[in-house]
């Protein structure tokens, strides 16, 4: 189970640390540590992503660079963390919904307090959550934190409010007096998951389609676009030796790719030298020379320079497309001289 959740999310890639530290504060279980098993069970789960670390290997260690990435330098401003952690409470309050996020943090604070008269249960599944979720906090007044980072310590810890919501331990008489607003709670976290599936809907019946309150806005306009490019590349010389472009994130590649009749291979410029998605690694058209090529570029912005030299020509395409509230124009480089 432990291998089959590394595969899912990288992040529980820190259960193995968190069974030893269970273990070893456990005074039933301390003696596992002397025993096989646990290492036994860290190697299976690890053995589960072999590939993922052989592939890591070859490519540099990619993934443990990417990850390194989303922890940030210090800014030198002292007072960021007013802005980051508020952020991220906020995050949390909306994904778990207000009133469950409140009653976990009450029934953690109490389970903190009261920790060496814990059962087994109760001390299993507060390891599993708990602490790696105040050193998300902690780590929140030092920069942003993504609102799904957190997302595996959760389910441990939502058992854990279940069982005492449902009367099955108590904390003592001032935190059980907060056992009333239980089912109050589970009322605002349903009305919060409806309200979630709804929200594409309700954002249509009032037009807000596009708007700035509209959250799904960035997922609108790529079909549009890909048709859009389809129409653009049958008016082009030689649609049969153009291929496509995209000079800007992953994100107008991977639609391209996937909105474009017969879903076409697109290439994505990056005029850094790091890499930072996996058009990246994937090869350029190095095979193309003497082709054409359909650019596609956001259109506030030029085809970068270094890019236009590998072409003979690029000239803009009477189109502009649009999709996530964002402009794209598109143009036309003519023979490929080289890719570099």
């Amino acid at each position: 189970t432990m291998g089959l959740g590394i595969l899912s999310k990288e992040m529980m890639l820190t259960f193995p640390l968190i069974m030893i530290l269970f273990l070893a504060v456990t005074p039933g279980f301390r003696r596992s540590l002397s025993s096989p098993w646990p290492y036994a069970a860290t190697v299976i789960a690890l053995a589960m992503i072999t590939p993922t670390i052989v592939w890591n290997i070859r490519q540099g260690w990619i993934t443990a660079a990417h990850s390194a990435s989303h922890i940030s330098t210090p800014s030198g401003n002292f007072f960021d963390f007013l802005i980051t952690f508020p952020e991220f409470i906020g995050s949390q309050l909306l994904i778990i919904s207000p009133l469950t996020f409140l009653l976990f943090a009450a029934v953690a604070v109490s389970l903190l307090i009261s920790f060496k008269t814990h059962t087994q249960a109760q001390r299993f599944l507060f390891i599993f959550s708990v602490p790696a979720l105040l050193i998300f906090m902690v780590l929140s007044f030092h920069q942003s934190i993504n609102p799904n980072w957190p997302a595996v310590f959760y389910p441990s810890g939502m058992v854990l409010l279940a069982a005492w919501g449902c009367r099955k331990y108590d904390l003592g008489t001032r935190p059980d007096r907060l056992r009333r607003l239980f089912m109050p709670a589970v009322k605002v976290g349903l009305t919060f998951a409806v309200l979630t599936y709804a929200l594409p809907f309700l954002i249509q019946l009032f037009s807000l389609a596009g708007s700035n309150i509209d959250p799904t806005s960035r997922l609108q306009g790529w079909n549009e676009l890909g048709s859009n490019a389809d129409q653009v590349m049958r008016s082009v010389p030689r649609p049969d030796r153009t291929l496509v472009i995209a000079a800007d994130r992953r994100q107008l590649a991977s639609s391209l790719a996937f909105y474009m009749e017969n879903q076409p291979m697109v290439y994505r410029w990056t005029s850094g030298t790091g890499i930072s998605s996996q058009y990246e690694l994937w090869p350029g058209p190095v095979d193309k020379t003497g082709w054409d090529a359909l650019i596609a570029v956001r259109a506030e912005n030029d085809v970068p320079r270094e890019l236009r030299e590998n072409f003979e020509q690029v000239v803009p395409m009477d189109n502009i497309g649009k999709a996530s509230g964002r402009s794209y124009q598109m143009y036309l480089g003519q023979n490929l001289l080289r890719w570099e």
